[in-house]
């Protein structure tokens, strides 16, 4: 099971696999134009500081979200018959990825957001290995429930109101979600006491 470094766990992650896609030298299907691109982890408002980096694509953590599927269940194999214990932490990420290019240089900009989402559609599912790599010892990559990719669709509306809230001026993105995320109680798992005898009124008496 993960522990509280794995919302970490994922964004390194998929930060290191879209560099990766950027470099020649790992991966021959990059684009040769799009090597050294900088790939940050900033607010969109604070993406491009002082001295913006030529080609950049920066990768946002914008929203944390409970999944329903596992937010009241046991998670299997982790209880012996009888006994109780707190349910994990299920979580839905949410990512922007925004890309830029210096004098906004529109034709660059969009071939920097085309490679980091063809590397990411070549991902559906975050490896193991990946994962360790990324950043070792979170559990994430041993949990039975694999962390999964999907490009979700922003309506109109909620883009505005995304943008509006970053109070900077919107760029062109894509919004994904990484589910599921569990995240280990660390509360104590309980048995009730055996019953040793019938009592009065058929109460136990342990």
């Amino acid at each position: 099971m993960s522990n509280s470094r794995a919302i970490a766990a994922v964004t390194a992650t998929l930060r290191s696999l879209i560099e990766r896609g950027f470099d020649p030298a790992r991966d021959p299907n990059s684009d040769p134009l799009l090597q050294g691109t900088a790939v940050t982890m900033q607010p969109p408002d604070e993406a491009r500081g002082a001295n913006p980096p030529e080609r950049q694509l920066n990768l946002y953590l914008y929203q944390v979200m409970p999944n329903g599927a596992y937010r009241n269940a046991d998670v299997p194999r982790q209880l012996r018959p009888g006994e109780t214990g707190q349910s994990p932490l299920a979580l839905n990420l949410y990512y922007l990825l925004t890309a830029y290019a210096v004098d906004d240089q529109q034709p660059v900009s969009h071939r920097i957001l085309g490679r980091a989402m063809s590397v990411l559609n070549d991902h559906p599912v975050l490896g193991r290995r990946e994962i360790e790599a990324a950043l070792p010892n979170t559990g994430l990559g041993e949990q039975f429930e694999r962390v999964r990719l999907s490009l979700q669709p922003l309506a109109l509306e909620d883009i505005f109101k995304l943008w509006s809230g970053f109070q900077t001026h919107y760029r062109l993105s894509a919004a994904y979600e990484a589910t599921v995320v569990l995240i280990d109680s660390t509360r104590p798992r309980s048995a009730p006491m055996p019953v040793l005898q019938r009592g009065e009124d058929d109460q136990g008496n342990t």
